[in-house]
């Protein structure tokens, strides 16, 4: 049976993505990470910046996804 647009439940499916939160420990790997030159760019200072700080997000992200979730 292929999708039909008259079932009314397949439209009501949502799509659930379990998008962890990283702890000040997860963003302070990612940094040690990603950030080459930490004498310019410290950590606190780092986490002001927002396109830094969402980089360290999703870079801490992926680790916690890529250990299992936890």
């Amino acid at each position: 049976m292929g999708w039909s647009r008259d079932n009314s439940r397949q439209q009501t499916l949502a799509l659930q993505v379990a998008r962890p939160n990283p702890t000040r420990d997860d963003l302070r790997a990612a940094y040690e990470r990603c950030v080459r030159d930490k004498e310019n760019m410290p950590f606190d200072r780092a986490l002001t910046v927002p396109s830094i700080a969402l980089t360290l997000k999703n870079a801490a992200r992926a680790a916690i996804l890529k250990r299992g979730g936890a």
